[in-house]
This record gives structure tokens, C-alpha cells and sequence, in this order.
């Protein structure tokens, strides 16, 4: 059974989640505001899916990345937290070499 955050870690993961969707709406500016208001709400999606599912997370969001862009912050922090979460080795060495295929192929 999972633990109870703390208020705190509730706070952090609430201001992440804006963090990132400012910076995925500030990557868009100027590509009008559905697109926009689209971006800001994957990036809070994401990030609160990125502890649940660390290796599926990373490569959504990096195919996301890839055709719309503006998600580069969202991406590193969503890797950098998949990474301590992903036991097996080979397992996170492909989903980092699948992400940067997805993100990188455009």
C-alpha cells in the first residue's frame, strides 16, 4: 500500500506540474491559444503520470515533443525522474534510446 504524501510533497508536485506547463505555454507562444492551453495541460498530465509510469511517460512525451515541440523541460524532468525508477538497466537504456528516436525524428 502506498504511503501518504506529505502537504509538502503535495505542494512541490502541484507547483511542478505548473512549472511545467508555463514553460510548455511559453514554448508555444504564438502558435494560438487551444494549442497552447493543449500543451499546458499535457505537461501536468505527464507530470503527474511520470511517477506511475516511468517508462511509458518519457516516450509519450517525447513523440509529443517531437511533432509540436515546446515540452524540452518537461521532457528532461519527466527522464530525470524515470530514471531512478527504472530497475533493469537495458530496460532504461531503451526507453531513452526510444525517446530520443521519437523526439529527434521529427
Amino acid at each position: 500500500m502506498a504511503d501518504m504524501w506529505s502537504w509538502r510533497r503535495i505542494v512541490g508536485e502541484t507547483l511542478l506540474a505548473l512549472l511545467l506547463a508555463a514553460f510548455a505555454v511559453a514554448g508555444l507562444t504564438g502558435q494560438g491559444a487551444l494549442r497552447m492551453a493543449v500543451a499546458a495541460a499535457v505537461s501536468v498530465v505527464a507530470s503527474m503520470l511520470r511517477r506511475a509510469f516511468p517508462a511509458t511517460v518519457p516516450v509519450l512525451l517525447g513523440a509529443v515533443a517531437g511533432v509540436f515541440g515546446g515540452f524540452a523541460v518537461a521532457l528532461i524532468v519527466v527522464s530525470w525522474s524515470a530514471g531512478s525508477r527504472i530497475e533493469a538497466p537495458r530496460r532504461a537504456l531503451t526507453v531513452f534510446a526510444a525517446t530520443y528516436v521519437l523526439y529527434a525524428g521529427r
